[in-house]
């Protein structure tokens, strides 16, 4: 997740707070998210996936729509330099999407394949915008990011069970959710932060290879 200007928070305060429980697994999914929108800025780089930590699948705190597909050019070239399959990457730019990264400070957050901008910052053909897209893709393949039998990485639809969790209490079920083909994944869920927000909790990665 990438994070509108902060503000100055005092000590005390909810932001300050969130900033001090930063995790390491947080930190290592963020610089691998960092480092992988780096290298995808490149038009030589190749399998920038197979360099990302799984996380745990997590389920949109929100669900207004079932978002759009990347446009096929946007989506080739992130395909062809990450070296994974992008056809479940699902964007949310709408009104409610930009309120939900808003309530986050955000100008996007990653749940399973579901990328969430504030109002404008979805702007694959600029260069920071599309940055910004690479660094959330990275999020989607460390959460959902499964080798077929093709042997590509691919996104999934894959989402988890488990409660978002909002500073020590549980974030609320949306009461309305739309049906989505999901594959279940393990107990442990979190939403990939670039630090830790409300809606945003990261679980420590799991050793060995995903792939």
């Amino acid at each position: 997740m990438r994070f509108a200007a902060p503000r100055r928070a005092r000590v005390g305060t909810r932001a300050a707070q969130h900033r001090r429980r930063a995790s390491p697994a947080t930190r290592t999914f963020e610089r691998q998210a960092d480092d992988a929108a780096a290298r995808v800025a490149r038009a030589d780089a190749r399998d920038v996936a197979r360099s990302l930590t799984p996380a745990p699948a997590a389920r949109p705190p929100v669900r207004t729509s079932r978002g759009a597909s990347l446009a096929p050019s946007t989506r080739a070239r992130l395909e062809q330099r990450f070296g994974a399959e992008l056809v479940a990457v699902r964007i949310h730019a709408d009104r409610n999407a930009a309120a939900a990264a808003d309530a986050e400070h955000a100008l996007a957050f990653t749940a399973g394949a579901n990328i969430f901008f504030t109002s404008g910052a979805f702007a694959p053909d600029s260069a920071s915008g599309f940055a910004l897209l690479a660094h959330e893709i990275a999020h989607v393949l460390q959460q959902t990011g499964r080798r077929g039998d093709d042997g590509r990485i691919h996104a999934t639809a894959m989402e988890g069970e488990g409660a978002v969790q909002l500073a020590g209490k549980p974030f609320p079920r949306p009461t309305a959710v739309l049906p989505l083909d999901v594959t279940k994944g393990d107990n442990n869920h979190s939403i990939s932060c670039s630090r830790p927000t409300p809606a945003c909790t990261a679980a420590r990665p799991r050793s060995g290879p995903w792939r």
